[in-house]
């Protein structure tokens, strides 16, 4: 571990006496997996963005219904077609409401999927995941 460390650019910014290692079967991999698997409930909120140039950016964010608020990860697609494939098959969008989605970001210029649930695997992977998402499960007694 302390090898691959090294050659790690982390090296620098992680200290090797802030590192533990864990056997699979340890509540707090248990813990870890458990949090990754959460699902939380929310509203994915989408804005169109007209540019300067007349193509339209489509800012995307996720707001959960709980939490402690603050500020949210906000993810840029610069096309429709972008768009489309982040609703669909990023987030699970089935076609119906993508068609109304894309009729209403056309006409009001912002629509919500109210009523989400999406793990914090998948808000990880789409860059969606709530900056306040606890990351701290295991503190040394």
């Amino acid at each position: 571990m302390s090898n691959a460390l090294h050659k790690s650019p982390l090296w620098e910014e992680i200290p090797l006496r802030r590192i533990s290692l864990f056997a699979p079967d340890e509540d707090v991999i248990q813990r870890l997996r458990a949090l990754e698997k959460y699902r939380y409930e929310g509203a994915l909120e989408v804005i169109r963005n007209d540019g300067k140039n007349g193509r339209p950016t489509f800012l995307l964010f996720f707001v959960p219904y709980k939490g402690s608020g603050g500020g949210v990860p906000t993810v840029a697609l610069d096309e429709k077609s972008k768009l489309e494939e982040f609703l669909c098959d990023q987030i699970g969008i089935d076609d119906l409401d993508l068609q109304t989605a894309l009729r209403a970001l056309e006409s009001r210029g912002s629509y919500t999927f109210e009523n989400l649930h999406l793990t914090t695997t998948k808000l990880r992977k789409v860059g969606l995941l709530h900056p306040l998402h606890p990351r701290t499960v295991y503190s040394p007694q």
